[in-house]
């Protein structure tokens, strides 16, 4: 067993994604109905670890491309409302075959509650979840929380808007998320396309089944992963020709084509529209057996085959042969799908899983969690790149850690949570079907890494990689751009936080501020911690594992390139406030003697010892207030300012040019609470002392 440790001095910080849940079904205590510390890291990679596993900037909208375009290739990602995207209704019927819980509440959606999806049973905790938005997911297995076998992690969501201009790869030839039914011929001048996705809810299943009679999604059969695409198509003619194999000279002898080869019946299928269904069947991998496989096949993401529940399609033609197509089609697995399109591009995941310097895709990363998902643009010609705009919230990534703190050690004693997000690959299981046996897992058949949900039972384990990180370099034309809450987010506590914890109510919260722990390559980007942004511009390289199994071509030998942590990532902690004090510690004060015989020395000495009790350093003096016997105020005087460091102390001292007499003294620490350079606040503690000067 391998150990790959991130780390800096003492502490340690482990980089964990994992992926989706099991078709598994589990129990928990609600009715379902139907189915702080600031952690300051570097993060240098010192050693190889064995892990495994505001304001939105606008987006340019993407011009319509009607060829190649001369300008040169640019990609924007802007990531954004991290903890807040509130949890659709599809989240609580997931619990029953997969074991998804909101933290700390009964049901992930107030409507769900309405609908009678979740009926809330714990009077202790809130019925739905508000923001920050935060979830429990345990990976295949045992669901059940208390169980010695479950693994768990913790999710928060975020938003993802991606612009991308002339990107090579897709066109009109080979537009890689759409059908080519025909070969034979040539592409056509224009195809735009807007793909609308998300999971269905209670209430879409309902109109879908009872008003347009569309067969399989009637909501008493959802498992929280039916989910709906409708797509629109612009294309001329010929084009249409290409993509759907459509027979026709002129707007006449097309539209025939489409009122013969369509039905308009949801639950019914024309030619065209089987072809269509067949051809998502062949993309995604369409049944259990080996001819099932697809060439971006999903069951090792998804955990089943590619399923199609409808496919409907409409199409009109113009008099000038511009076609525009309506698909709808409900499905389980087309976010797998085209989260592999999307990263392998035209390269085909079936037979190059295991070497990502294949991918040709326009996505750094490769995760199929989408909701509220859309994806729109233009392809250029055969051999140019499109323009396109993706908007959509993301799951199942960003996620909450533990590092085991100053000691080093996994005890839950100085433990301290973090999140964490680095760019990873979609698969989380190995050979779910034996005919299927393609999975990103197989690059770690040994190796692992140490698991730190806080209370989870696998808290401080070392288990098999269920994730599989990657690097993500940025080329020339490509950015970052992350926008964390500058308010206040959640932590979970690993310390007080029992083993097991019960998701609902068990798991002990903190919130404070975010502020950033370290990057992997260290200092990677730029991070403005008063805006609470994260930016990298490219070129930018990692400098991570090509992502290939060597020269040999086998996983777990000596020439390996796989990442074993993600590279390109961001660790994130609580962010501690900045806490400037300092008063009398110790002696306090003192005179340099009580009795001062004023022959022998004319210089008083008063002293006073500071300490600084914030969290940053301090300037400070200490003043002192003389009395004579009466009573009466002789002088107030302050020693000289000092800075004192984190955790210092100093004594300071004030030179008095001494007078027969009794006096009483009072000492006082006044110090700078803000940095700003001006002395104006003053310590607890006062100090009276007291000295005679003799003859």
């Amino acid at each position: 067993m391998e150990t790959v440790i991130i780390h800096e001095d003492d502490w340690v910080c482990t980089f964990i994604v994992g992926g989706r849940g099991g078709k598994t079904t589990g129990a928990r205590g609600r009715v379902v109905i139907g189915l702080l510390v600031g952690l300051f890291l570097t993060g240098a990679l010192i050693g190889v670890v064995s892990m495994q596993s505001g304001g939105v900037r606008p987006i340019t909208a993407p011009s319509k491309d009607t060829g190649v375009s001369a300008s040169a290739t640019s990609l924007s990602y802007d990531f954004l409302d991290f903890f807040n995207v509130p949890y659709g209704e599809w989240w609580d019927y997931r619990f029953a075959t997969y074991g998804d819980l909101p933290i700390n509440a009964d049901c992930f959606n107030a409507t769900s509650i309405t609908d009678g999806i979740c009926v809330p049973s714990n009077a202790a905790i809130p019925d739905s979840e508000t923001y920050p938005y935060t979830n429990w997911y345990p990976l295949p297995g045992n669901l059940k929380w208390d169980n010695p076998s479950n693994n768990p992690m913790v999710y928060a969501p975020y938003r993802l808007h991606v612009t991308g201009m002339t990107v090579p790869g897709y066109n009109r030839s080979e537009p890689v998320f759409l059908p080519v039914l025909n070969y034979a011929q040539p592409a056509g001048n224009r195809l735009d396309f807007d793909w609308r996705m998300n999971y269905l809810d209670k209430a879409t299943g309902d109109y879908l089944t009872n008003v347009v009679g569309c067969p399989s999604v009637d909501p008493a059969a959802y498992d929280g992963f039916y989910i709906r695409s409708q797509i629109t198509l612009a294309m001329d003619l010929q084009e249409s020709k290409r993509i759907f194999n459509v027979v026709g000279t002129d707007q006449s002898s097309a539209q025939s084509w489409w009122n013969t080869n369509t039905n308009s019946a949801c639950g019914l299928m024309g030619p065209a529209e089987t072809n269509v269904k067949n051809w998502f069947l062949a993309m995604g991998g369409g049944g259990s057996g080996s001819a099932g496989v697809g060439k971006y096949d999903i069951a090792n993401s998804f955990e089943w085959y590619y399923t199609n529940w409808y496919l409907q399609m409409t199409a009109t033609v113009d008099a000038d042969g511009t076609t525009h197509v309506s698909i709808d089609h409900a499905a389980w697995g087309t976010e797998v799908m085209l989260s592999r399109m999307f990263y392998w591009g035209n390269t085909s995941y079936k037979l190059n899983y295991l070497d990502s310097s294949k991918a040709t895709g326009w996505w750094g990363m490769e995760l199929a969690w989408f909701e509220d998902f859309s994806f729109a643009g233009s392809l250029g010609a055969p051999g140019g790149g499109f323009n396109f705009g993706l908007n959509t919230a993301m799951q199942y990534h960003f996620q909450h850690q533990s590092s085991p703190g100053p000691n080093g050690l996994y005890d839950r004693t100085d433990d301290v949570p973090f999140w964490t997000w680095g760019p990873i690959l979609t698969d989380y299981t190995n050979d779910y079907f034996a005919q299927h046996p393609a999975s990103e897992l197989d690059r770690y058949p040994s190796a692992t890494y140490i698991h730190s949900t806080p209370g989870g039972y696998t808290y401080g384990q070392a288990l098999p990689y269920d994730y599989a990180p990657i690097r993500w370099d940025l080329a020339a034309g490509q950015s970052w751009h992350f926008q964390f809450p500058t308010g206040d987010v959640i932590f979970y506590d690993p310390n007080v936080t029992p083993v097991p914890a019960n998701p609902q109510g068990g798991f002990v919260a903190v919130a404070m501020p975010l502020d950033q722990l370290a990057t992997n390559p260290a200092s990677y980007g730029t991070w403005n911690g008063l805006a609470k942004t994260w930016d990298v511009v490219g070129p930018s390289s990692t400098g991570g594992p090509a992502g290939t199994p060597g020269t040999d071509g086998v996983p777990g030998t000596a020439d390996d390139q796989y990442a074993l942590a993600p590279w390109g990532s961001i660790s994130l902690g609580a962010a501690v406030p900045m806490v400037t004090s300092a008063d009398l510690i110790g002696r306090s004060a003192w005179p340099e003697r009580h009795h001062f015989v004023l022959a022998a020395d004319s210089v008083q000495t008063l002293f006073g010892k500071v300490a600084n009790l914030g969290n940053s350093p301090v300037t400070a003096l200490v003043e002192f207030n003389l009395y004579d016997s009466s009573g009466a105020l002789v002088g107030t005087f302050r020693t000289g300012a000092a800075t004192i460091g984190l955790g210092g102390t100093m004594v300071l001292s004030y030179d008095w040019t001494a007078s027969l007499g009794k006096y009483s003294v009072t000492a006082q620490v006044l110090y700078d609470s803000n940095g700003d350079g001006t002395i104006d606040a003053a310590g607890a503690k006062v100090k009276s002392f007291g000295f005679s000067v003799v003859p």
